[in-house]
């Protein structure tokens, strides 16, 4: 009766926790002590304002100045907790959180030259995800630009003898001019990649006016005005994989800022971006501008989502070329992690790339093709591009994840497996296939003749549907039998299996499927083997 169990964990899980989205946000308080009691009112404006879930703060300079700013923002609706205040070298951080969302499970310090890196390790819908605060730095030159990097390097270091797959967000004020400082590309663009930045708005950001929407230092006109970007959030890389912790692309904000406050108080003339009482909270409350992003926890007991799959190939006259990616979930997701790539003839070398961005909605498709396609094309196109979608027939093209090839379609060798033809993806097959895939015969891909444009856009596919909630699940006693019991919705259920754990369920790969139209119960004899149940609602 033991294996059993895991029938009853399984089904437990389906309906265990919801998606829980929650916004980050992170501040320099402008030396906030026991003295700073006449600016907690201002901050207490901007918290209301933004409710923000959890709050990492910097320049914090005692105790009594942490717990000001705690009894402030507990007067809005009493959810915050802290972290504890560890009082180093120069000032500190602190981290607030909503106790009702997060727990705080440990904290630690991270000593550097100045001051210290705080980690705090949070937990989310049973999710581990780790919170850096930084606090990098000041002021421009080689020599600061230096001291920067040998900080980040103390961060990197700790990193790296994280578990691989660890979650976090790297916040704070990083004193950074630029992204072609030594610190920046480290956190960016060093081998093994440590982070992305959640603001895509990268480049020369002191005193330019291209990035006046991202500015954040300084609120007051008398201290330069905003012009320079020194508060940043960063997601740990591949962070975006549609499990455990993601960040909401293009949710990264300087708050407050409009972009037209360049070189200008932040509360001068009007601010579109916010009332104008919360433009004239940001000019008391500190120096800096605070930073959001916008995340979602995934429920612990959501089944996986399945990763997206090449769902129509086209090589057709002149450059009438697409590929069109397919999302087989009933939920949303997020392709960052994603990216397509196209060979030469054959030859295994991935020498084109395109990275994917952004949400594609359940059972939605994302179309890329060459900008010199014909316009039936361009009228249902994502995106174009001429690396990736020029492909003449022998050229292998692939989906990877996070680099690694996940979906292909094409075989090596300068084969002509695809020119002058349509391939779509039939639809019981919404599995990605990794290695050589010829869809001349393998099985997956119906063919259509040349400059066959009528399919692109969308996708039939056999998706299964959302599990019924709140299944309750009953060992027999003395049986090798269980019986499990949920709400009768008039649907009609059914139950799939698989003794697999480690195949995911689809169309493919089903043992066997029992019809159930309009009962409340179902009692299924597992016969003293591991059964691993998914039950669907038509």
């Amino acid at each position: 009766m033991n294996k059993i169990f895991l029938v009853i964990t399984l089904l437990v899980f389906i309906s265990l926790s919801a998606d829980t989205n929650f916004t980050i946000m992170s501040y320099n308080a402008l030396n906030f002590d026991q003295n700073s009691s006449s600016r907690t009112s201002y901050f207490k404006q901007i918290i209301e304002y933004n409710d923000p879930d959890i709050i990492v703060m910097q320049e914090i300079v005692d105790q009594n100045g942490a717990n000001l700013l705690l009894n402030a923002f507990n007067q809005i609706n009493n959810e915050y907790a802290a972290s504890a205040f560890i009082d180093g070298f120069d000032t500190d951080n602190i981290l607030y959180f909503k106790s009702a969302v997060f727990a705080l499970d440990s904290q630690n310090v991270i000593s550097t030259n100045l001051r210290d890196i705080s980690e705090y390790v949070l937990v989310v819908n049973d999710h581990e995800f780790r919170v850096y605060s930084c606090h990098l730095k000041a002021s421009s030159g080689t020599t600061n630009e230096q001291q920067r990097y040998q900080e980040i390097l103390q961060l990197r270091s700790h990193i790296e003898s994280l578990p691989a797959g660890t979650e976090y967000v790297i916040a704070g004020d990083m004193n950074f001019y630029s992204d072609d400082e030594p610190a920046y590309e480290n956190l960016t663009i060093t081998a093994p990649l440590l982070s992305e930045d959640i603001c895509t708005q990268v480049g020369n950001w002191h005193n330019n006016s291209s990035f006046s929407t991202v500015h954040t230092q300084s609120t007051c006109e008398s201290g330069g005005g905003m012009d320079d970007k020194f508060d940043f959030l960063f997601a740990s890389n591949g962070m975006n994989d549609n499990a455990g912790i993601d960040f909401i692309p293009n949710s990264f904000e300087s708050f407050g800022n409009d972009g037209n406050h360049f070189n200008q108080s932040i509360n001068s003339g009007t601010n579109s971006a916010v009332p104008s009482n919360i433009a004239d909270a940001l000019f008391e409350a500190s120096d800096h501008l605070p930073v959001i992003a916008e995340f979602i926890a995934f429920g612990c007991g959501s089944q996986p989502l399945s990763d997206p799959i090449i769902s129509e190939y086209i090589e057709g006259s002149s450059l009438n070329k697409a590929i069109e990616i397919f999302n087989p979930n009933n939920e949303q997701m997020y392709l960052a992690a994603y990216s397509l790539q196209k060979d030469v003839n054959g030859d295994g070398n991935w020498v084109n790339t395109y990275n994917l961005s952004g949400i594609l909605a359940a059972g939605d498709v994302f179309v890329l093709a060459n900008s010199q396609a014909d316009p039936q094309i361009l009228a249902v196109v994502d995106d174009t591009d001429d690396g990736v979608i020029n492909f003449n027939g022998d050229d292998q093209v692939r989906l990877t994840k996070n680099g690694v090839e996940i979906d292909r379609i094409g075989i090596p060798g300068d084969v002509t497996f695809g020119q002058n033809v349509t391939y779509v993806r039939k639809p019981d097959f919404i599995i990605p296939q990794s290695g050589p895939q010829d869809p001349r015969n393998n099985g997956e891909w119906d063919s259509y003749p040349e400059d066959t444009f009528s399919y692109l856009g969308s996708h039939t596919a056999l998706i299964p549907p959302d599990p019924p909630e709140n299944v309750n699940i009953e060992i027999l006693p003395d049986t090798d039998q269980v019986k499990l019991t949920w709400i009768n919705e008039g649907l009609t259920y059914k139950i799939y299996s698989n003794t697999d754990p480690g195949i995911p369920f689809s169309t493919q790969n089903w043992n066997f499927e029992i019809s159930v139209i309009n009962v409340e119960q179902v009692i299924l004899d597992v016969n003293g083997n591991s059964r691993y149940f998914i039950i669907t609602a038509e």
